[in-house]
């Protein structure tokens, strides 16, 4: 009587395909996480660029619009509101974009104010501030939406 200790060839078939079929799964579900990585990562940085406008008109009040204003990516960056956006699927090239501040308000006279009394109003014109920002963001492969 043989003692055979060995697989045989429908044994290996078998465990090699369930070996390519556990893999197949494990390839389809790393792809689909980074890919919503990906995609959180220029959700993130359209966040973080209208933040950085508004920050930047919190410093710099006189630019803020009477009716339009476009802030560049470039302009936030070299005045350090914000980091520079490395694309995430190309890491050698870097994301641009803009973000366009739309003034919804008017500049209205405010008949409540009184230039006579010792306070710190200094004109009858006062800005009513309704502010619309509209953040564009370009990267290799993504463009945001409405641009």
């Amino acid at each position: 009587m043989k003692n055979n200790k060995a697989f045989t060839m429908i044994e290996l078939l078998g465990v090699i395909v369930i070996i390519g079929f556990l893999s197949t799964m494990a390839v389809t579900a790393v792809s689909r996480y980074k890919k919503k990585a990906q995609n959180d990562t220029y959700k993130n940085y359209e966040q973080n660029l209208e933040s950085a406008a508004k920050n930047y008109l919190v410093y710099n009040t006189s630019s803020i619009p009477s009716d339009k204003l476009t802030l560049s990516s470039s302009t936030l960056i070299d005045e350090g509101y914000i980091d520079e956006m490395t694309d995430p699927i190309n890491k050698s090239r870097q994301c641009s974009g803009e973000v366009i501040i739309t003034n919804k308000g008017d500049i209205s006279s405010n008949p409540n104010a009184d230039t006579n009394d010792n306070s710190n109003v200094t004109s009858s014109n006062t800005k009513n501030i309704d502010l619309e920002y509209k953040v564009c963001l370009s990267c290799t492969n993504y463009k945001s939406s409405d641009c």
